[in-house]
């Protein structure tokens, strides 16, 4: 009895002392009370240390995630169509053995056609919703964390794609209910393996690839059933039964979270910009029993190596790796105590992960400016962030006035720079890194010049580079002909021009030789690429023919000031009609006034009239991106001088634009404010524009 009362009395005080620990713990985590159980539970029901140093990172890290949206009920009508459409298709493939080579396509098609219009005609509800910030530390139950943590164990146990991972590589990329910062409508890890466990093992499936295809083919044939949802009111884990309600975030934040379930070590990253056009993507990476990281975009791919050097990742700047514990070597812990962040890397959880995607280097650059600011910047030109994007960091070492970059890859733009009180200040010209067998180089954008003559006059034709996809549309109208003809089949076709260069992207006159009357006339693509890739034709007569059926024709684009004398002759000309109107032709592509259409799956433009009438020549511009100058837009014009500077703005009244008074030799930046969201730096060598990533870097 005696030593009973010891045991009982040691136990108490053993839980006492383990109390204070937890006590102890939770104060300096600074987790809710609400989660004080989890604590308790994995030390004194479960008894299970690893789980418990489990659940202490988890909520030692919650202080730095919270979640954007909740769902607060979900209608009964609403689970019946999501269990419904689980239903149709698991009763389709469940007694298809080998389903990545006898997957039943035709018919799930057959399906699909049906129940979309049975779907459309019933109604589903609206899924009540927060769509508030919450604090995860306030939002997340005790509950749901003990549930998350037991399925996270079970899976690393039994998973074949799971149990070669350490405890600390388990923390981050199977054990965390979330995968990307601020996503909501949290779904613990035993809820996503209760819907899709039956799918992702289906085959017993054999590799990372298998598992992927099958949630793949899941999700689209969910979707492929029901439709398009964005109007419905459908949000959360049922944005994955339905078309249009999440882009590639949300791909990738269900995929990895979905997969984690399944005990497949997955993590979510992105790249922090493009080097030319606005936006960035979001992708899954999963880690295999090799060490390697496999990246892909759920849904849509497969978990690949690729060489990111000249496939997707070539026209990415740094990418960064979501994560769940706090990266003691970010901005958010490396910065002086008031020292400003830019946004996108004030994130105390992500981690640079570009060397493993692509090639990058170190450099050194020299920093000479008087700051209390630790930290510096290789920020990149971005239009729709006041034209920098800042990519990656520094340290500012004050003792040799120098700043160490470790993530930097060769042939990409940079702006140094830094932020004092908040501002953002240049420490150096624009440049990139070059790269050979020995030596890595940092090379100027611009050249400095003496005071003399620094004020320029620049004349430009453009805001964006012409793209290589686009010059070689152009090209492949080499060989393309106009015809005359007056029987309906061209039986008696005669040529009237063929095109012997690739036409620049503007809307140009070619006159024929030929100026026969024909009641037929067309353009043929060549036989090798049989596309008619015009974007924009007139079929020129003159005035003085008196044909009833004409209206004024537009005039060829004016690309420079010699080139204005092409108006002297503009009311010779008139363009023809085969329709009463000119409304009565601008559903088609080619004269729709839209330099980015044209008829393309076709090889012939045909115009016809009721009687011979003499075509003299046409106008036309080769199907392109339509960054050029348009007349009537407004334009502004920066350049770059320790920021980026104004150097004025101007209507364009033709296709090229001017600005007087700019200082010469600098990287410009030519802002169209009418319309258009491409635009890009260049620089200008004798009068003509080198673009950036086109002209200068086009590695």
């Amino acid at each position: 009895m005696k030593r009973r009362t010891h045991t009982i009395i040691l136990i108490v005080i053993l839980a006492c002392i383990a109390t204070h620990f937890i006590y102890q713990t939770n104060k300096q985590m600074r987790i809710s009370k609400d989660l004080y159980p989890v604590l308790l539970y994995f030390l004194y029901i479960d008894c299970n240390s690893t789980k418990y140093n489990a659940a202490v990172f988890l909520l030692e890290n919650m202080k730095y995630h919270y979640s954007k949206g909740r769902i607060i009920e979900v209608p009964e009508n609403v689970e019946r169509w999501r269990y419904m459409t689980d239903s149709i298709y698991w009763n389709l493939i469940k007694n298809t053995s080998n389903l990545i080579d006898n997957y039943p396509w035709k018919a799930l098609r057959e399906i699909q056609t049906v129940n979309r219009k049975r779907v459309d005609s019933i109604e589903i509800s609206k899924i009540h919703t927060d769509d508030n910030y919450y604090l995860d530390s306030e939002h997340i139950s005790s509950r749901f964390l003990i549930s998350h943590i037991n399925h996270a164990f079970k899976v690393w146990k039994e998973s074949k794609f799971a149990q070669h991972l350490t405890f600390d590589e388990f923390k981050e990329y199977i054990l965390p209910y979330r995968s990307i910062k601020g996503e909501g409508y949290h779904c613990s890890g035993d809820h996503y393996y209760s819907i899709f466990a039956k799918y992702l093992s289906k085959d017993s499936v054999p590799s990372l690839r298998g598992v992927v295809n099958h949630y793949n083919l899941t999700i689209s044939a969910w979707r492929g059933l029901n439709g398009n949802f964005s109007e419905r009111g459908i949000k959360g884990e049922y944005a994955l039964y339905a078309h249009g309600l999440h882009d590639c975030i949300g791909n990738a934040n269900y995929g990895c979270n979905v997969l984690r379930a399944f005990g497949v070590p997955t993590v979510v990253e992105y790249n922090i910009c493009y080097d030319r056009w606005a936006g960035r993507h979001f992708m899954c990476a999963i880690y295999d029993t090799t060490g390697t990281w496999m990246t892909f975009t759920p849904e849509f791919d497969l978990p690949s190596n690729p060489n990111w050097e000249t496939g997707a990742g070539k026209n990415t700047l740094n990418a960064y790796r979501q994560l769940y514990g706090a990266q003691k070597d970010t901005p958010f812990f490396l910065k002086s105590k008031e020292e400003f962040v830019p946004d996108m890397l004030n994130a105390p959880c992500i981690k640079d992960v570009t060397s493993y995607l692509k090639k990058v280097v170190p450099i050194n650059l020299p920093f000479n400016k008087k700051t209390t600011s630790r930290l510096a910047y290789l920020a990149t030109f971005h239009k729709e962030n006041e034209g920098t994007f800042p990519v990656t960091w520094g340290i500012i070492d004050s003792v040799s006035s120098m700043v160490h970059f470790k993530n930097v890859i060769p042939y990409k733009m940079y702006f140094p720079i830094y932020y004092d009180n908040g501002n953002m200040e240049a420490f150096g010209e624009p440049f990139y890194v070059t790269l050979d067998s020995i030596n890595v180089s940092i090379c100027p954008l611009t050249e400095n010049t003496p005071q003399k003559d620094s004020l320029i006059t620049l004349t430009l034709n453009r805001k964006f580079a012409r793209k290589p996809n686009m010059i070689n549309v152009a090209e492949r109208l080499i060989g393309g002909r106009f015809e005359g003809a007056n029987k309906h089949d061209f039986s008696d076709a005669e040529l009237l021009h063929e095109i012997k260069e690739a036409p620049e992207p503007y809307f140009i006159q070619y006159l024929f030789t030929n100026y026969k009357a024909y009641r037929y006339y067309r353009f043929i693509a060549p036989e090798k690429h049989p596309n008619a890739n015009i974007s924009e034709l007139e079929w020129i007569t003159y005035k003085h023919y008196n044909y009833s059926n004409t209206m004024k024709a537009t005039r060829p684009h004016i690309t420079a000031p010699s080139c204005k004398d092409i108006l002297n002759k503009e009311s010779k000309y008139v363009k023809l009609l085969d329709v009463k109107s000119w409304d009565d032709i601008t559903w088609k592509a080619e004269y729709d006034g839209n330099m980015q259409t044209a008829p393309s799956p076709y090889r012939t433009i045909h115009f016809m009239l009721t009687s011979p009438q003499s075509v003299i020549g046409v106008r036309f511009s080769p199907l392109n991106a339509d960054n050029g100058i348009t007349a009537g837009d407004e334009f502004e014009l920066y350049y770059w001088d320790n920021g980026w500077q104004y150097g004025g703005s101007s209507r364009a009244d033709y296709e090229y634009i001017s600005f007087e008074n700019i200082p010469i030799n600098k990287l410009y930046w030519l802002v169209n404010t009418t319309r258009g969201r491409e635009e890009l730096p260049f620089i200008v060598i004798n009068g003509k524009q080198h673009f950036v990533y086109y002209d200068i870097l086009n590695k």
